[in-house]
């Protein structure tokens, strides 16, 4: 993570203190869950295994947890009425 924000030219001092200052859980989870909605709902039109591994893919790759993003994908495939 670090690395890929020297990549982007965030300054070593603003790294630093991102990384330790503790972001609420809540907050964590919220923002989570509006990123995995928004990104499922642009996948709507690829078939459901294509979906899946783009919706994995995307979460993955911005650094979300595989725990998190397998959680979420299977209340995802259990329905509607299990999202929470």
């Amino acid at each position: 993570l670090e690395r890929e924000l020297k990549l982007r030219g965030i300054s070593s001092y603003l790294i630093e203190k991102a990384l330790t200052e503790e972001l609420p859980e809540g907050a964590y989870q919220e923002v989570f869950e509006s990123l995995a909605q928004k990104r499922w709902d642009a996948l709507k039109s690829e078939s459901p295994m294509r979906r899946k591994q783009k919706f994995y893919s995307y979460l993955q790759y911005r650094g979300w947890e595989k725990e998190l993003i397998f959680e979420r994908l299977n209340q995802f495939r259990k329905g509607p009425s299990n999202v929470p």
